[in-house]
This record gives structure tokens, sequence and C-alpha cells, in this order.
């Protein structure tokens, strides 16, 4: 009987291992007179730098920043308004950016553990 039960094991061992790993990738952008821009939430944090005009950040509880000159760091899933030139650094790249990576790698072990369990007593009776 193939071992499908540590296939399984191993893979939501993968999951759990990715989903927490923070990986060091990097990108820039430069926003030009734009009305509205969101920040991905699969970033760990940015940068945003105004370097002319005023730019409104909203945080997802609905708190705000007015931001007209210099720097700030953010948390991801922002939304950017306003008009004028800022630079957005957006560090932190995770592959699994939400909590539902950790259910299901769980899940799997879980399943993988079961399979492996009913093989061992199977095993067992046939061994007699």
């Amino acid at each position: 009987m193939m071992r499908v039960g540590i296939y399984l094991i191993s893979l939501g061992i993968f999951i759990l291992v990715l989903g927490e790993i923070t990986f060091p990738l990097n990108t820039t952008l430069n926003v030009n007179n734009s009305s509205m821009y969101i920040i991905p939430p699969w970033y760990e944090k940015a940068k945003v730098s105004v370097n002319s005009g005023s730019f409104l950040i909203v945080y997802h509880n609905y708190t705000y920043i007015l931001l007209v000159k210099g720097s700030i760091t953010i948390k991801p899933a922002s939304i950017l308004y306003g008009v004028g030139n800022a630079s957005i650094l957006l560090e932190g790249y995770k592959i699994f950016y939400n909590q539902s990576y950790i259910a299901v790698g769980i899940f799997l072990i879980i399943v993988g553990v079961g399979l492996e369990i009913i093989r061992f007593k199977r095993k067992k009776d046939h061994q007699f």
C-alpha cells in the first residue's frame, strides 16, 4: 500500500513553513496624480514617501493619516488617496498572506496521521 499519509503530513508541514516565511523581495512603485491606490496585502509593510502633493492613508479599520510631506511606514491592505507625486516601497513578500493556510496545513497533517494509523492497524492485524 502506498504511504499517502506520509505525503499528506509532509505537504501540511511544508505549507505551514512556507506560510511563516517572509521572502526578501522589495518593489518600488511611483504614484503620479493618482486618485486611489490599494497597497497589496501580500507584502509585510510599505513605506510611503510623498514628494509633492498630499495623500490620505486609510487603514482597514477606517483610521486615517494625512501625509503632506515626508515618509511613513504603514501596514498592508491600506488605501492611498490623493493627488501629487509619491513613491511606495513594498517590503517582505509573503506567499500566504491570510491565516487560512494554517487550517489547510493542519487539516492535511491530521488526515495524514489518520491514514497512517489506519495503515498501521491493518498491517498489525495481517501479521497474526
